[in-house]
């Protein structure tokens, strides 16, 4: 039956239509076959262990989520943990700090936060990545057969109409295909009912697309489209006798190419790579954060085994002035037996005793805290349990003299601290989307070109065939312009990115102001710590004589037991306050080396973000 003839649906519908995109169909099909997907069932993660890393961190650790220059720490080498005879933990600072870079829990918490912003990096570049396509479809229809001004075709037009073009019933005009004209046939000799008409078309087409940061996107097709029309009562009706090749059935074979190109918005490479350059900048300011929290980490664990050092050192020096003090009570104890003093000397002398006693107790349990929150960041793999004990092996000796000027640090610091260098970043990110909004106050002019070639025939051999020989093609071309009238939400967006900026240069502002005060504090606490340590060293030492002098003027007379007391405390308070001068020298130094940023680099460790970024005007003019 020929293609051309004009068919119209008045159509009563009975119909099995539907496209079927062939992703959706494989699904469908693998449902079958599979039946109804259950939900995944995850294992609940194994209890972890007090100490050591855990079966979840060793995971990550031999993953390729942990690379140089991204999250990995890198120490200057492997530090063994020998265990003293009593089962205690020798520790010094330097494995301490290597302990907390290992197994410190929260740390490997940060450590993941440069993979995630770095996935969001790969998902903004997978934008412009190829995308292949490919659809099969299938529909059918049945409907009544229909001329327009005429109507439906009775299946007994065939027997009213002869073969020699003689009427057998005198109404309806109709001239029929290679037939003589027919005046007229009476509606009421039609007795047959409406002819139906069924449809098949299969559809199967592939291809890829491709967006590129211009604003381009390009789209290649290669298709077959297979239409099968069937009425046997229509053929009979009208095309007896007549000779033809057309067939019923017809193979279309094409191939064709869409461009679409945006001419204003959306054409701007700077504005489309936008989103992929903030999305870079998200993971480096991740890496400075990740850098950030590690020297806050060493930081802590140092001062950490400082003040652990100091309180051990306290228990000493407190242990030793309550024997003194218990020794002292029973000179006196015999002293009072034998007369040679009176009672009223003694209860000064327990008084004493029981605050010593007392202090002690204070000691220890700061001690005992302090351990604890000391496992608790190294995570020590051979600790036992949390009432593992740790001996210190590193005695806080005096550093050098600090020679370098304020002015150095805050150098250094301007270049080196991690919040500074992402804050830096974020400016950069909302200059990136002010640019981004810019485009956006532009109208949308896209221009669509589709370009194609065809073969036909009704086998798909003879339609590709025909593709290459015959000269069938299609080419269309057009222009749409959109433009919000006002544009208020482009104008809303454009003034929001432009005070986002202003707000991130005025925080960076502000950081840096932040941070040369808390340089320049921290150098003014070593300068302090440093004289402290000469002066409590005097101190000790007059104290020292101090409690000679009294304990001759008790002996002889001339003072009492509560002047001997008072001189035992003072001595006590120098010695320990000794102590802690020193410690405390060592933990201002560790705090401006965290202020000026190079901490971590003074350790010998390795770690991300340590190149600094660029500066404010320098990243405004490369964008």
């Amino acid at each position: 039956m020929s293609k051309d003839a004009p068919i119209h649906g008045s159509y009563r519908r009975r119909s099995i239509a539907g496209h079927i995109a062939l992703g959706t169909l494989i699904v469908a099909l693998g449902g079958c076959a599979s039946g109804p997907l259950a939900p995944p069932t995850a294992e609940p993660p194994s209890p972890a262990p007090d100490f050591g890393p855990t079966a979840a961190q060793e995971r990550v650790r031999q993953s390729d989520r942990i690379q140089p220059d991204v999250n990995r720490f890198e120490t200057p080498a492997q530090i063994e943990l020998p265990s003293a005879p009593d089962g205690a933990l020798e520790l010094s600072r330097e494995s301490a700090v290597f302990l907390a870079l290992r197994n410190n829990r929260t740390l490997g918490i940060q450590q993941l936060t440069p993979v995630v912003r770095g996935a969001f990096e790969q998902i903004e570049k997978a934008r412009y990545d190829v995308n292949l396509f490919a659809q099969a479809a299938y529909s059918e229809e049945k409907s009544q057969f229909f001329f327009p001004g005429i109507g439906t075709i009775p299946t007994n037009l065939g027997e009213i109409v002869g073969t020699d073009g003689t009427l057998s019933a005198p109404s309806f005009r109709f001239p029929i295909l290679g037939r003589p004209t027919l005046p007229e046939i009476d509606p009421r000799d039609i007795e047959g009912e409406p002819a139906e008409l069924t449809t098949e078309i299969r559809q199967g087409q592939v291809g890829f697309n491709k967006a590129f940061v211009t604003g381009t996107r390009v789209e290649v097709t290669g298709s077959n489209d297979r239409i099968d029309i069937q009425n046997e009562g229509i053929e009979g009706a009208f095309f007896d006798g007549f000779e033809t090749d057309a067939g019923d059935v017809q193979n279309r074979v094409r191939t064709g190419i869409t461009l679409t190109q945006a001419l204003l918005r959306g054409g701007s490479p700077q504005a489309n790579l936008a989103r992929i350059r903030q999305a870079e900048l998200e993971t480096m300011a991740s890496s400075y954060q990740l850098r950030g929290f590690a020297e806050s980490l060493v930081a802590q664990v140092e001062t950490l085994y400082w003040d652990y050092y100091l309180t051990q050192r306290q228990i000493g020096i407190l242990e030793d002035s309550v024997t003194i003090s218990e020794t002292q009570l029973r000179e006196l104890e015999e002293r009072v037996e034998v007369g040679q003093i009176s009672k009223s000397q003694l209860p000064a002398a327990r008084a004493e005793l029981a605050v010593r006693r007392q202090a002690l107790i204070d000691a220890r349990s700061a001690a005992a805290q302090l351990r604890l929150r000391l496992l608790q960041q190294l995570n020590p793999p051979g600790a036992n349990d949390w009432e593992q004990t740790l001996e210190l092996t590193d005695v806080p000796s005096l550093p050098p003299v600090l020679d370098s000027s304020v002015e150095e640090h805050v150098a250094l610091a301007m270049q080196a601290r991690p919040d500074l260098n992402e804050a830096r970043l974020l400016y950069q990110s909302g200059e990136l989307q002010v640019l981004q909004t810019r485009n956006g106050l532009l109208p949308q002019l896209n221009l669509f070109i589709t370009l194609g070639k065809s073969g036909y025939s009704e086998s798909f051999g003879d339609a590709s065939d025909s593709f290459v020989d015959d000269s069938f093609y299609d080419a269309s071309a057009a222009l749409r312009f959109d433009y919000p009238w006002g544009n208020r939400q482009g104008r809303a967006l454009y003034q929001q990115a432009l005070a986002g900026r202003d707000q991130r240069e005025l925080s960076l502002q502000n950081l840096e102001q932040l941070a040369a005060i808390d340089v320049r504090t921290a150098y003014q606490e070593v300068l302090r710590a440093q004289e402290q340590v000469s002066a409590s060293a005097a101190t000790r030492r007059l104290q020292e004589e101090a409690l000679r002098s009294e304990t001759e003027s008790f002996r002889v007379g001339r003072a009492t037991q509560s002047d001997v007391n008072r001189a035992q405390r003072d001595l006590v308070s120098s010695q320990i306050d000794e102590a802690r001068a020193v410690a405390d020298l060592r933990k201002a130094l560790v705090t401006l080396y965290r202020q000026d940023g190079t901490l971590l680099v003074r350790r010998g460790v390795e770690a991300p973000g340590s190149e600094p970024s660029l500066p404010t005007t320098q990243a405004a003019a490369g964008l």
